[in-house]
């Protein structure tokens, strides 16, 4: 289950520039096997529309990048001053052949891992402003298809457009029960594999909630 707390190296003041807005661990459970993380989404809220976000990308505890800088969207349908980011992972440890930027992280059975959510912010120049960070869950996805046509890639799940009232595809892993390969050796593809799941069963994360929130204030 994700959770959030500034002990795992989040900023704790909001000013201008490059700051840690989230820092969340992913712990796979030892009864439980491997987890692999495909897809997370991130919904950002500002008290006020003088501030920017730009260059949101994400890093391991390692420090390597697994998401590109890039800048956040208007949420469509929801509330002023409220931005998303869609982050489909890319593993540091090897190349997929023919997806290359889309390859899922293990979190090895028994085991934890911790990333931070980095963003760009400016005009945070006023006492009592605050930034709000979440991790975004799903609706029930459709069950007909599962284990036969839920791989990690668009076609069951679509990339989110910023209508969390109706997207399913904010947070996308599996728990490879089929033990295919992540790098696709010899054809044994796990992102390409029926086997993948939405935000909907992870405890504590639930449509347009995560499990904590986070308030950076000035």
């Amino acid at each position: 289950m994700p959770t959030s707390s500034n002990s795992l190296g989040a900023d704790t003041t909001l000013r201008d520039g490059n700051i840690v807005v989230y820092a969340y661990k992913v712990t796979a459970d030892a009864d439980g096997g491997d987890v692999l993380l495909y897809r997370n989404t991130f919904v950002f809220a500002t008290s006020g529309s003088d501030m920017t976000i730009t260059n949101v990308y994400i890093a391991d505890e390692e420090g390597n990048t697994i998401k590109t800088a890039i800048d956040p969207v208007d949420c469509t349908s929801d509330a002023s001053y409220e931005y998303y980011y869609t982050a489909t992972f890319n593993n540091p440890d090897f190349n997929v052949t023919g997806a290359t930027t889309d390859e899922a992280i293990k979190i090895a059975a028994g085991t934890s891992k911790t990333f931070k959510v980095y963003a760009t912010i400016a005009g945070a120049d006023s006492t009592g402003e605050s930034l709000t960070t979440f991790l975004v869950g799903d609706l029930a996805s459709t069950s007909t298809d599962v284990n036969d046509e839920n791989t990690a890639g668009t076609t069951f799940y679509p990339a989110p457009t910023g209508d969390l009232s109706t997207v399913m595809s904010n947070f996308i892993w599996s728990d490879n029960y089929k033990q295919n390969s992540l790098e696709g050796t010899d054809g044994n593809n796990a992102t390409s594999t029926a086997q993948w799941y939405n935000g909907h069963l992870v405890p504590g994360l639930g449509n347009v909630v995560s499990t904590t929130a986070y308030v950076i204030s000035k």
